[in-house]
């Protein structure tokens, strides 16, 4: 087949553009008539990328892809690891079909998708983000195919807020589980990166790359963090070597003091994050968590509301892959599935409590920011 707009120099790497080069022609082969483009995000796509950068893709499919087409791409990429380029050991990407890559209503449907490195495909939410339709439709690189912002509606700052809202406490529970994760020199510094990418997304309202947030951090958080965020910029080299080394003396705690600090500053409460029983405020925690504004707080069907300004948040855990967002505050949460939030339309009529039911669940709280982040908020938004 012919393919339209064949962008032959996507990258500065002479080795990675051979590499993309015959990955679009053996994707676009499988894929026949259903293939609509070929696309780089994250880091690419953001003007951050170097040697160590792993390559975020999509292909956007005309509708789900057949089982003999998806045959042949896992069998593609099941090949790509044991190349002797390194640019093909970390490929990492999703095939999306366009109607459900085209609005954030999608949010929560599993693509087929292959992580950095790996040799077998899986299907995952893991590319079906607001930021990976923000990155695409602003800043995609085009492998082939028409341009990105013909093929995904805009995505607003608020979707991208909310979506930062949710990723916080997750990747909290993720650490509260055992912080012992922190001792190791990739997951340490890549803590420190994730969170200022949550703080800087919601005071900016877009999609910040790695050294672009360590640097709007350095300028904009405390200076009690400077150090440790310096030190997350400095350790990019050898992503890949520092995987199997422990983390940096004297890094541990000061990154978890750092994770709780950026918790309250996005208006989530480390105490009673993802998966954690509620638990009151005493003492000087509860002088740690004191709002500087309205705040709003929701778990186990129970409300504490004080009026304020209201604030959207998704909630994921919801089986069945669904997300749902919470409009608060109002008369009582409103649980709808995400693909109406922005209509309202057939909001969903069971008891709000019964969102919390089962064995895993996930508590969110949804706050009002912190005052100083409210700040940030206006001020980048006046920009």
């Amino acid at each position: 087949m012919t393919l339209l707009n064949v962008n032959e120099r996507p990258t500065p790497f002479a080795d990675l553009n051979e590499v993309l080069s015959e990955f679009l022609d053996r994707a676009a082969s499988a894929l026949g008539s259903r293939f609509v483009g070929a696309y780089l995000v994250g880091s690419f796509a953001l003007g951050d990328a170097d040697e160590q950068s792993d390559v975020d893709f999509l292909v956007v499919t005309e509708k789900p892809i057949a089982a003999d087409q998806e045959a042949e791409i896992r069998s593609m990429h099941a090949e790509f690891p044991d190349r002797d380029v390194a640019w093909a050991q970390h490929l990492e990407g999703s095939y999306p079909p366009h109607e459900e890559l085209r609005t954030v209503r999608a949010i929560g449907k599993k693509w087929l998708y292959v992580d950095n490195g790996a040799k077998q495909m899986e299907r995952s939410t893991h590319c079906n983000t607001a930021l990976v339709r923000w990155t695409l439709r602003e800043r995609g690189i085009v492998l082939a195919g028409p341009q990105p912002g013909t093929l995904v509606d805009p995505v607003s700052a608020e979707d991208l807020r909310a979506e930062a809202v949710r990723m916080a406490p997750r990747y909290y529970a993720w650490l509260d589980e055992d912080w012992n994760e922190l001792d190791n020199a990739w997951t340490q510094p890549y803590t420190v990166v994730t969170y200022c990418r949550i703080l800087g997304t919601l005071a900016t309202g877009r999609v910040l790359s790695k050294r672009e947030a360590l640097r709007w951090a350095l300028e904009n958080l405390d200076e009690e963090w400077r150090g440790l965020i310096q030190a997350a910029i400095d350790d990019r080299p050898d992503p890949w070597g520092r995987v199997h080394r422990p983390a940096r003396p004297g890094t541990l705690e000061p990154t978890r003091r750092f994770v709780e600090y950026a918790m309250r500053l996005a208006g989530s409460d480390p105490e009673a994050s993802c998966c954690s029983e509620t638990r009151p405020a005493t003492g000087a925690s509860a002088s740690r968590r004191r709002p500087t504004r309205d705040r709003v707080s929701a778990r186990r069907g129970r409300e504490q509301r004080i009026p304020g300004p209201p604030i959207v948040a998704y909630d994921d855990s919801w089986p069945g892959e669904f997300a749902y967002c919470w409009e608060l505050p109002q008369p009582r949460p409103v649980r709808r599935n995400v693909n109406d939030c922005s209509t309202g339309a057939h909001t969903d009529s069971r008891p709000w409590s019964a969102a919390f039911d089962g064995e895993r669940q996930f508590y969110r709280q949804a706050a009002v920011h912190d005052a100083r982040l409210d700040s940030l908020i206006m001020k980048y938004s006046a920009v």
